[in-house]
């Protein structure tokens, strides 16, 4: 992240023994001052299924530039989740890059996240 001139904030943690609901709950606090966030761990699976149990995150599984592209494009997503152990530090970057600078387009895409919060 320090390679493209990314420092880390509040909220960023090493979990040194992998427990997902703990590690869950670390990116979503970026996410209550209305920053994005970011989540890696080996395959990105569990990490990306936990955190989308919470209220108002959107995370995105990226292993490409261009999936990243269309997660925040077409789906406003708010914490990028990547796949350590698939992708090297040169993908890596590449995809931080086109998710933090790709904006959402809204329209058609903003009718079909309205829908996605869970009524309790």
């Amino acid at each position: 992240m320090s390679a493209v001139g990314w420092k880390p904030k509040a909220g960023l943690t090493k979990i040194t023994e992998p427990t997902l609901p703990k590690a869950a709950t670390i990116p979503t606090l970026p996410i209550s001052w209305r920053k994005p966030g970011i989540a890696i761990c080996g395959s990105g699976n569990g990490i990306n299924m936990t955190l989308n149990k919470h209220q108002g995150i959107r995370a995105a599984l990226c292993w490409t530039a261009e999936i990243a592209h269309l997660a925040r494009q077409h789906n406003d997503a708010n914490v990028l989740v990547m796949p350590g152990r698939f992708i090297g530090t040169e993908e890596a970057d590449m995809i931080m890059t086109e998710f933090f600078n790709t904006s959402f387009e809204g329209g058609r895409h903003q009718r079909r996240i309205d829908k996605i919060p869970v009524q309790g």
